[in-house]
């Protein structure tokens, strides 16, 4: 057994879809699955989050420890990686302290904004 999940493993993740060589750490976290989109070639490494909405083209590496929070989008175009702990969001709350902050307030009660980042 290696650190990466097998061929059929991957069928089992639940992806929206995948390319072929795409090695995936057992030790990734993957939040809804059937959202993210991932092409040849990819490589995403121990530690790393990914949730939402997410599209990594071909020959992409994502280091140890980065964070890809999709809520609006992200996609990552062929040939491009991502340097270890960071972190890409493609929303963000109100700070201003006219708005509460965090997912488990109502909507009406937040103001979160952003968009697709590309």
């Amino acid at each position: 057994m290696t650190s990466f999940y097998s061929e059929e493993e991957l069928a089992q993740l639940g992806l929206k879809s995948y390319g072929s060589n795409v090695l995936i750490s057992r030790f990734a976290s993957i939040y809804s699955p059937q959202t993210i989109e991932i092409g040849s070639n990819v490589r995403i490494d121990d530690f790393c989050i990914l949730s939402g909405k997410i599209k990594i083209g071909n020959w992409c590496r994502t280091s140890a420890y980065c964070a890809l929070y999709g809520s609006m989008g992200i996609v990552m175009e062929g040939c491009c990686g991502i340097s270890p702990r960071s972190t890409i969001l493609s929303a963000t709350d109100d700070y201003s302290g006219d708005w509460l902050i965090g997912p488990h307030y109502p909507k009406e009660l937040t103001n979160v904004t952003g968009g697709a980042v590309a």
